[in-house]
């Protein structure tokens, strides 16, 4: 069950920051238990991502998803960013990387506790509404329900690895991107990379708003797209180097505001497309999509941008922007067939009030 995943989960996180700290201490530094770490780190902070998705989905399932979520992606892009901004200050502070480590250690005993808190108040809830009774065994989930996830849910999963093809393959060469096409210095590109994060954090909650109370979903994630698109084909024909604080700024809110929208509006549409049973395996196969969309373009981008080097070793970043902004019209073009099958069977998507239209079609 859910309460036994965050759990593990959460240990599992609390394990892998623990051993990453230790890592950091000279007398015992070694790279392999650093690797160790960090791969357990993975193992529980993306399964705690979707398990806080799986619970946000069953509380508001009925109304304000698309803000609930929103509001848990803002809250953990200002940890990203705080993070960014913490992180050199503490290691200057204690004079050493594992002081900074350890003090990331604390936050992660603190979330652990706000999951034991989450799982109380869940069994509470249950309860005391008698959603479940103790007599009831909950479905077992099999490989073999895999095969009654749509056509629409593997279709939005491609759009999920998609987008975040495009998007994280920039973010993570956003800096250096900054320090070649503006000529900023390290610590400027670095304030401007978090740019996206804090664009994220305002407008996310106030996109899931908007989408909450109007609906139309596919159109937010063609939107989404779209943003993407405009911003990676506005950096491709810039001139190699460009001197304007304004010219980065707008591309940098172009893609920022993509990810605000997409965020907002694709990973609610996934408790709408499969059963309620099979929410948290839909979810944990849309983070698969999103991770392997994320290794694949850092690969691509990594090779093309060996490729685009001048003569004096300098990154070209022209095509690495297309091979971005192509992946984006991918994103965009899969969007369009949900939009079609959505109207074609009742508009769940479209709609202010899914749950009701779902019904409505029962």
């Amino acid at each position: 069950g859910r309460p036994v995943g965050l759990l593990l989960c959460m240990l599992l996180l609390l394990l892998g920051q623990s051993l990453l700290s230790f890592s950091a201490h000279t007398a015992i530094a070694t790279f392999s238990l650093a690797c160790i770490a960090r791969f357990v780190v993975g193992l529980g902070g993306k399964n705690v991502s979707v398990a806080r998705t799986t619970y946000s989905s069953d509380w508001f399932k009925e109304k304000e998803l698309s803000f609930a979520l929103a509001i848990s992606i803002g809250v953990s892009r200002l940890g990203v960013i705080t993070a960014f901004a913490l992180g050199p200050n503490l290691e200057r502070i204690g004079k050493s990387l594992a002081f900074a480590f350890w003090f990331g250690a604390v936050f992660v005993l603190l979330s652990f506790i706000c999951g034991l808190v989450t799982i109380l108040i869940d069994q509470y809830v249950i309860i005391r509404s008698g959603f479940r009774k103790a007599t009831t065994k909950p479905k077992q989930i099999q490989l073999s329900d895999l095969k009654k996830f749509g056509v629409p849910f593997w279709v939005l999963m491609i759009n999920i690895g998609m987008w975040y093809l495009s998007f994280n393959s920039f973010v993570n060469i956003s800096s250096s991107f900054a320090q070649s096409k503006f000529s900023y210095d390290d610590v400027t590109a670095g304030y401007l990379a978090s740019f996206i994060h804090i664009l994220a954090a305002v407008f996310c909650p106030t996109i899931g708003i908007i989408i909450d109370f109007i609906g139309k979903r596919p159109l937010m994630v063609f939107i989404a797209g779209g943003f993407n698109a405009l911003g990676f084909l506005y950096f491709a024909f810039l001139p190699e180097k460009v001197d304007s604080n304004i010219a980065a700024i707008f591309g940098y809110l172009t893609i920022g505001l993509g990810y605000s929208f997409f965020a907002a509006a694709a990973w609610p549409m996934i408790s709408y497309v499969v059963e309620r049973q099979t929410v948290g395996t839909a979810t944990g196969i849309g983070f698969c999509f999103q991770a392997i969309g994320i290794l694949v373009g850092s690969l691509i981008v990594g090779a093309i941008s060996v490729a685009s080097k001048n003569e004096k070793g300098e990154v070209q970043y022209f095509y690495v922007c297309i091979f971005l902004a192509v992946c984006a019209m991918i994103a965009m073009l899969s969007s369009v067939y949900i939009f079609i099958y959505d109207c074609a069977h009742g508009k769940v998507l479209w709609s202010s009030d899914p749950c009701t239209s779902q019904k409505l079609l029962a």
